[in-house]
């Protein structure tokens, strides 16, 4: 166990910076960024727009997937001589859908605190403005891998009740909700676009209404909010046919004796759930 208290002395601040309309930038974030030494930014010229915005003159290094770890000992170093230090990304939170993962791992690893400066994000305005189910959600992020990976993806999130939320890039929204729809088959649908810009907006449509007759003036950043599986029955059976994956995996089970035990096991017909492994 690790108790890292971030105000015990001064923490590496993981700062979230503006999606759209620079007046969501707190106070606080401003003084935060101000009172550090250096700044590390996924990109060092978007950054410094908004830095610049705010009078922050700052050492800016540049972290992204491409270097982040051949930049983690520059910055440990500068810590361990007493530098302070931040880290922001392009937009909305580091390390949502952004780098910064293996900084923050290498820095509870050497034992620095940090602490999250609050701040815009485009996951939570867009389902609190989907008026779908905001009980329960599932943020999936960006869908990666080719469409062989895409498609296993969702297939793993297809029983899910939660709402799911996706990030898109305009030129593929039309492809991959098309994807979406073959896998998730019809289901309502909410894209928020551009959030906090002066172009925001939602659509409130459907998995097959959408694939049928697709918007073509879909610009800027996108956010898809998904409705989760209200079919309780497939809900209940995928919960089963986990269960038999596990007896398989864990038990050496075959598949007719794994579906025969969890069959027994919860008053199922195990025909019918032998039937509906192989058809997984």
């Amino acid at each position: 166990m690790k108790r890292n208290k971030s105000f015990s002395g001064t923490p590496f601040y993981l700062v979230a910076t503006p999606i759209g309309n620079l007046e969501e930038f707190s106070p606080r974030a401003v003084n935060v960024l101000r009172s550090v030494d250096f700044i590390c930014a996924e990109d060092t010229r978007t950054s410094a727009v908004l830095l610049n915005h705010f009078g922050i003159k700052k050492e800016l290094i540049s972290v992204h997937k491409f270097n982040e770890q051949s930049k983690l000992e520059l910055i440990l170093n500068k810590l361990k001589n007493g530098e302070k230090g931040a880290f922001i990304s392009d937009a909305g939170y580091p390390l949502i859908s952004d780098p910064g993962h293996p900084l923050v791992k290498a820095l509870i690893a050497n034992d620095f605190s940090v602490s999250v400066i609050n701040g815009p994000s485009a996951l939570l305005p867009a389902l609190i403005g989907s008026a779908l189910d905001t009980e329960t959600f599932t943020f999936i992020g960006f869908l990666k891998g080719n469409n062989k990976d895409v498609l296993n993806t969702l297939k793993r999130y297809k029983s899910y009740k939660d709402t799911l939320i996706i990030y898109e890039a305009p030129h593929r929204v039309v492809k991959t909700i098309a994807t979406i729809y073959t896998v998730f088959a019809e289901r309502k649908l909410v894209i928020a676009r551009e959030l906090s810009k002066l172009h925001e907006e939602y659509i409130y449509t459907s998995l097959a209404e959408f694939s049928a007759n697709p918007p073509t003036d879909l610009k800027g950043e996108i956010v898809l909010v998904i409705e989760g599986n209200k079919d309780e029955e497939n809900n209940d059976l995928a919960d089963l046919l986990d269960k038999v994956e596990l007896l398989i995996s864990n038990e050496n089970m075959s598949v007719k004796k794994a579906t025969s035990v969890v069959a027994l096991l919860y008053n199922v017909s195990k025909n019918k759930l032998y039937n509906a492994y192989l058809k997984r």
